[in-house]
């Protein structure tokens, strides 16, 4: 799958709500497995914890029975509709080593036309040295 079309994929997902006083599916994510298998999540802003767009469509494939994230993509929308691609926080990029075993070898999304793999998203992640 190209990276448009899964860019386009996430897109897709984005349709922003208010719950209470926090904002649901303002952000989505697409991801593509080993299988050529898709699965799409969106966020929840909550209170403190919050849970992104990408652990979301993670957690759409271990449920599915998969466990293998091959490419994977977050986007958001702004007023206009205009689609952005954004770069997966933190603990996205832990969450998504953890989930595929310690290994790094996930294609993220970052535009069109730009991909790098999460290695490069998390360098020195298991960093030790003695002193």
């Amino acid at each position: 799958m190209e990276n448009i079309e899964l860019i386009q994929k996430a897109a897709s997902m984005i349709a922003p709500r208010k719950v209470g006083d926090r904002l649901f599916g303002d952000v989505g994510a697409a991801l593509i497995t080993d299988k050529g298998s898709v699965y799409t999540g969106v966020c929840l802003d909550t209170s403190g914890i919050g849970f992104c767009a990408e652990q979301s469509a993670i957690a759409a494939m271990v449920t599915a029975g998969e466990a293998k994230v091959q490419k994977i993509v977050a986007t958001w929308k702004d007023e206009n509709g205009d689609v952005f691609v954004i770069s997966p926080c933190g603990h996205c990029r832990e969450f998504m080593c953890q989930t595929n075993d310690g290994k790094m070898d996930i294609e993220v999304i970052l535009s069109k036309e730009k991909t790098v793999m999460l290695s490069e998203l998390l360098p020195c992640r298991d960093s030790w040295e003695r002193i």
